[in-house]
């Protein structure tokens, strides 16, 4: 008896369950690829967590100076051996900063950026471009907690006699001491920050904040990437994805200030804290 092959109605029944696999399958897929890219992004967080521990060792309990922001400020922290890109990197078994971004340039090409999805300097979600000016480039997903060093908000003297107060470029010599920080656990170290603006919704406070020159930050520069969320490694080394709406908000679940507004409110909450000598204000920079 010869064999017949599919009628129309049969074959357009296959096509359509086939299409309803894909559409199932679809989402899961991707689900698993952010999942994968989640995670690697959480091991490098630990791989810094861990690096600054032994920097700590090395260096009498002082942590890595977080830098000056901006593009015009990258020369000094390039030259600056505790800078915490140049000063973490050995610990991770890569070459400072500085020199990553000198070879990248002396060979015409561009430093670990999106396409870099093994990158220890690289969360693997994230997008945007490297940043070329003044001879460097540079491109990071990962900054250090500049709410760290918020005591240069009281007045101090160096040993030169010169002050430093509110509004100061932070100096190197007055870097925090780990014996200042009273909760290590829930204090954060780095954090995934933004790589673009449009990462959050135009209408939110904090969208027109340029994130692409940032090599430091605070809750104003963290991500959204991950689930709306992002990661932070705390001081002791643990890692924890935080919603990116609770981040943002001050702990009195004010009304957020239009990034870089002065404010007295308070960003450190219970199991996250920004600053450890006092209250997380944002202000103008």
């Amino acid at each position: 008896m010869a064999r017949r092959g599919f009628t129309l109605i049969e074959a357009l029944v296959v096509i359509g369950i086939i299409g309803i696999l894909i559409t199932i399958a679809f989402p899961v897929f991707n689900g698993v690829i952010e999942q994968s890219r989640a995670s690697t992004s959480i091991a490098n967080l630990r791989q810094w967590g861990a690096a600054n521990a032994s920097f700590l060792n090395d260096n009498d309990q002082v942590l890595p100076w977080e830098g000056l922001d901006g593009e015009m400020m990258m020369t000094t922290n390039f030259e600056e051996d505790l800078w915490w890109a140049n000063a973490l990197a050995p610990y991770v078994n890569e070459p400072r900063y500085a020199d990553l971004s000198d070879d990248a340039v002396a060979a015409g090409e561009a430093v670990p950026g999106p396409e870099s999805r093994k990158s220890i300097w690289v969360d693997p979600t994230a997008q945007g471009e490297p940043v070329t000016g003044d001879m460097k480039e540079y491109y990071f997903t990962y900054v250090m907690n500049e709410s760290l060093n918020d005591q240069f908000y009281e007045l101090y003297t160096d040993p030169s006699g010169n002050a430093y107060t509110a509004g100061d470029d932070y100096p190197v010599e007055l870097r925090l001491r780990m014996s200042q920080v009273k909760e290590p656990a829930k204090t954060a170290f780095m954090f995934e920050k933004r790589t673009i603006m449009d990462e959050i919704d135009a209408m939110h406070p904090y969208h027109p904040l340029d994130v692409q020159f940032t090599q430091r930050g605070n809750w104003q520069h963290f991500t959204a990437r991950h689930n709306d969320g992002g990661h932070i490694v705390r001081l002791d080394g643990s890692v924890e994805r935080f919603d990116f709406a609770r981040v943002t908000t001050p702990i009195g679940g004010a009304e957020m200030p239009v990034a870089g507004a002065s404010t007295m409110e308070d960003w450190n909450q219970p199991g996250l804290i920004w600053n450890p000598l006092g209250p997380a204000v944002q202000y103008d920079p």
